[in-house]
């Protein structure tokens, strides 16, 4: 949702995952590009706006991250065990680049829509496509608290590490929560676009490009993992 709301600017980029590669795969043939300044220039046409502005939409990962920049390195010439600061590498292919960190709050409630989306197939809506709606009996059939145990966990993790990666780089993002973006869209858009340095104003749209896939039946998923994640303690904090 946040990615097409910048995208609908018309100047703020056009953020995809760009950086998405299979477990097997490398970054060069999922663009069908065999050199560093292809892969640049191939990366810069699909996510740059009419006026320049390049935008990525990134989930950072340790053991993902550590594979791109080896092979961006690579593409480049450079040993990566001599690099002393990455942000030097990543410069020369984003440059005077700003960061936006979207995180949520509720993590119980995000490894559920995580795990429903993973089961039911369907990661995005847009508000005139259906929604799947499984009975009640899909969510009993499915639930498994070891998946979304992981999931909840593995979450956790990419924030820390994403956390880490900011203060070891001394960046400092423009953070923007999702549920500040659900309860005021337009508000929440127009700080990114200032942040960015955009004389911008969202105006108000009748509905945003995605909608939530969330249903009557997923609380009662977030309830019974809640519970369950807090069951061997002496006392529950939710």
């Amino acid at each position: 949702m946040l990615a097409k709301a910048l995208e609908q600017t018309g100047i703020a980029g056009r953020p995809e995952e760009l950086f998405n590669i299979p477990p097997e795969g490398s970054l060069a043939e999922m663009h069908d590009v065999d050199s560093y300044e292809a892969l640049r220039d191939r990366l810069w046409e699909i996510g740059c706006s009419s006026n320049g502005v390049f935008a990525i939409k990134y989930h950072y990962s340790t053991h993902y991250h550590t594979r791109l920049f080896e092979e961006v390195c690579r593409l480049r010439g450079i040993n990566p065990q001599g690099v002393e600061k990455q942000e030097s590498v990543w410069e020369d292919l984003f440059p005077n680049s700003k960061h936006v960190y979207l995180s949520r709050r509720n993590k119980v409630r995000q490894a559920v829509s995580w795990w429903k989306a993973i089961k039911t197939e369907q990661w995005h809506v847009r508000p005139a496509e259906s929604r799947v709606k499984p009975g009640l009996d899909f969510y009993e059939r499915h639930y498994d608290f070891a998946a979304l145990s992981h999931l909840y966990h593995q979450l956790v993790l990419k924030e820390c590490a994403t956390e880490s990666y900011f203060a070891n780089h001394g960046i400092q993002p423009h953070t923007v929560i999702y549920e500040d973006l659900c309860r005021d869209y337009q508000g929440e858009i127009n700080k990114i676009m200032r942040h960015l340095g955009f004389d911008y104003e969202q105006e108000e749209l009748a509905h945003t490009y995605f909608t939530r896939t969330s249903d009557e039946y997923s609380e009662i998923l977030v309830e019974r993992f809640r519970k369950e994640l807090q069951q061997e303690w002496s006392h529950q904090d939710w």
